[in-house]
């Protein structure tokens, strides 16, 4: 070793900033709503053909994460980074010279959209294999970059659409989003052996999370773990958890206006989950680094699953903005422990494919979440039973947590 992890500074919090810089970039992916009514009035497009960007934007970033992740393994971080870097300023960019739907295609669902595949799987697996000890709340950390992305690039966005245009909006976006990917570009390194250092909390062995290893890379092969009943466990707990928030996401505010309550206090509760799960995944991060990932992931499923029951009697202004904060709680803690509960499960050695793969499931759930709430209350003219549905899914999942176990081959 060229360094000793017990330096002043360990290289490893520059690694944790770099990986909060590329999730902010998912803030461009989510604010694709920002320019929606934009395009409507230049185009004259229906909600429904403009709404078709999303899905297929969706289901190619849900791809793409798997194949980012393979390259990463292939030709390292920094190679990887630079070519997203360039596939999301080029694909923003590109979108402000569209003048036809098949343009945004190419250019907002698929060069962004695979761009954007990077924001999962590498740095979800670089920010594990620099950190045993504190990987929890350095999880949090790094997933909070993808509350405080979308916020704050759909403010800007906005500000730049009103101020100069929407294509305007969109060069500026891509030259922003460029220097904001490729800055990691120069800072990232795959594991601590490339700067001379062992991950941090080398030594230790913390509640609930992989046993130390002299190595950043330790645990099942991609075939092991895709063969391993663990793993996929894994990846039915993220479907689960999936498909009622986009349910609440999609369907919160017109079932708060059916409820009697203002448009602006519901989507006001909308922002608040999205807020509040900056906080979560800080707290629940921390709580992980106590008692364990199974724990962080399993009781952020139950409060979730409890909070699905209790938007259904919603009638009042405090009793949305109470779900949006106990359920914004519950769904950062979530996002930010998943990952570290597949690390648990599979170890490093494979992790950026891996969390690739496990990140289709919210492309799953995307087919199914939204349709099955619309169709409940086309049915039923209530989302009564997509709520009850939700929540039996939030609570088998965090069960499936609770009781999922490590294959044999890492068990002490």
């Amino acid at each position: 070793m060229n360094e000793s992890r017990d330096s002043r500074f360990f290289y490893g919090w520059v690694i944790l900033l770099a990986c909060v810089l590329i999730s902010f970039i998912m803030g461009f992916f989510y604010n694709f709503g920002v320019f929606f009514k934009p395009l409507q009035a230049e185009f004259g497009w229906s909600r429904a053909l403009t709404s078709t960007l999303s899905s297929v934007s969706t289901i190619i970033y849900c791809i793409a994460a798997v194949l980012v992740g393979w390259l990463t393994d292939k030709i390292g971080p920094k190679k990887v980074l630079i070519i997203c870097a360039v596939l999301v300023g080029a694909g923003l960019a590109l979108s402000g010279t569209a003048n036809t739907l098949w343009q945004l295609y190419i250019f907002w669902a698929g060069m962004l959209a695979v761009g954007t595949g990077v924001i999962y799987s590498l740095p979800a697996a670089t920010v594990q294999r620099w950190f045993v000890k504190r990987r929890g709340i350095v999880l949090g950390i790094y997933m909070s970059g993808i509350g405080l992305g979308t916020l704050i690039l759909s403010l800007l966005c906005n500000y730049l659409i009103e101020t100069c245009g929407w294509r305007n909006a969109f060069f500026i976006s891509g030259a922003i989003g460029f220097v904001i990917l490729i800055i990691p570009a120069f800072l990232i390194y795959r594991t601590p052996e490339e700067k001379g250092l062992k991950p941090y909390g080398a030594e230790e062995t913390p509640a609930g999370q992989p046993p130390a290893s002299p190595s950043a890379e330790h645990g099942l092969t991609t075939k092991e773990a895709l063969r391993s009943k663990a793993f996929w466990t894994a990846w039915v707990i993220h479907s689960l958890a999936s498909i009622p928030l986009l349910i609440v996401m999609v369907h919160i505010v017109p079932h708060c206006i059916d409820m009697g309550i203002s448009k602006g206090a519901a989507a006001g509760a909308l922002g608040l989950i999205a807020g509040v799960g900056v906080a979560g995944r800080l707290l629940m991060g921390a709580i992980a680094d106590k008692a364990g990932f199974k724990f962080g992931v399993g009781i952020s499923l139950a409060l979730c699953s409890v909070m699905m029951l209790f938007l259904i009697p919603i009638r009042s202004v405090w009793m949305v903005y109470l779900f949006a904060i106990v359920f914004g709680i519950g769904y950062g803690g979530k996002s930010a422990t998943l990952p570290g509960l597949v690390g648990y499960l599979v170890g490093t050695r494979a992790l950026p494919v891996l969390m690739g793969v496990i990140a289709t499931a919210w492309g799953v759930a995307g087919a199914i979440g939204p349709p099955l709430g619309g169709y409940v209350f086309d049915m039923t003219h209530s989302y009564t039973v997509a709520f009850i549905i939700g929540a039996v899914c939030y609570a088998i999942a965090s069960f499936l947590a609770f009781t999922v176990k490590q294959p044999e081959k890492l068990r002490l």
